[in-house]
């Protein structure tokens, strides 16, 4: 409309590298923290682990989380990516009326196998498919990084990361290790 003054474009200019340079600095920062984070792995009970982690939602209800257990498997994984999964499934859960997030480790075929799964928001195959992309969330807040991180993370411990939409809602997470031997 022909109204853009030059003192407009350079505010707006200036407003576009400013957020350039902060979204940027997040990305490294996030990179950074992944890269550093590679190397915490240690080897333990994931049961322990799992209801390690679960205590700390200090100010989530007791009966919005249960856990199945067989066996008393030992990984080698760093801390982070099972309390990033059960965090991530916990806000999914957060505003519906019968949420429930179940958490199970069980041994299978020399395997271990972290399951975490929500009654959560997503309810179509094209929100799954956009968990696998980077920097798209469905969160206000999210970067569209954390499952990324955590893939990453799990797949440099030779184990894998699978989605699965639950029906009618929600989302299940599959995480495959070798038993650790130790």
């Amino acid at each position: 409309n022909r109204t853009l003054t030059g003192d407009s474009l350079d505010f707006a200019l200036g407003r576009i590298l400013q957020e350039n340079e902060r979204a940027s600095a997040i990305v490294d920062h996030v990179r950074n923290y992944a890269k550093k984070h590679e190397s915490q792995a240690e080897l333990v009970h994931l049961e322990s682990l799992v209801r390690k982690t679960i205590a700390t939602f200090e100010t989530v209800p007791k009966s919005l989380i249960s856990v199945e257990v067989s066996g008393d498997p030992c990984v080698r994984i760093d801390e982070l990516v099972v309390r990033n999964l059960i965090k991530n499934a916990v806000e999914a859960v957060a505003l519906k009326p019968h949420g429930h997030v179940k958490v199970g480790v069980h041994e299978v075929d020399k395997a271990v196998v972290l399951t975490v799964s929500d009654n959560g928001m997503l309810e179509t195959d094209e929100q799954l498919e956009k968990l696998s992309v980077p920097m798209q969330s469905e969160k206000s807040e999210g970067l569209g990084l954390g499952l990324s991180i955590a893939r990453r993370i799990i797949e440099s411990y030779d184990g894998s990361l699978t989605f699965t939409r639950n029906k009618p809602s929600g989302l299940g997470v599959t995480v495959r290790f070798p038993i650790a031997e130790g």
